[in-house]
């Protein structure tokens, strides 16, 4: 389970398409890389605003998903098939 903080998104043209990616500095300090879970695209109204991927940065976000770790850097990884994603308050 990875818990933390939203510290970028971004959108990339991939071979599936556009699809928003997103950088999380977990809890316990390392940093996780890949694709916003689509629960997280859902509309979702804060303080009258939509939140989109750009809105994200800065949210408290929890996921469950399979990390791989880079090769060049031990507290770096890359997240896949993300589950049971939500924005903390």
């Amino acid at each position: 389970e990875v818990i933390g903080v939203i510290i970028s998104t971004d959108i990339r043209d991939t071979s599936f398409g556009m699809q928003w990616k997103m950088l999380v500095r977990d809890d316990s300090g390392f940093k996780v890389w890949g694709s916003i879970p689509s629960k997280l695209h859902e509309p979702v109204e804060e303080n009258g605003e939509w939140l989109t991927g750009q809105a994200m940065k800065g949210k408290r976000v929890s996921f469950v998903a399979a990390v791989e770790p880079s090769k060049d850097d031990q507290k770096f990884g890359f997240f896949k098939r993300p589950t049971k994603a939500k924005l903390e308050g």
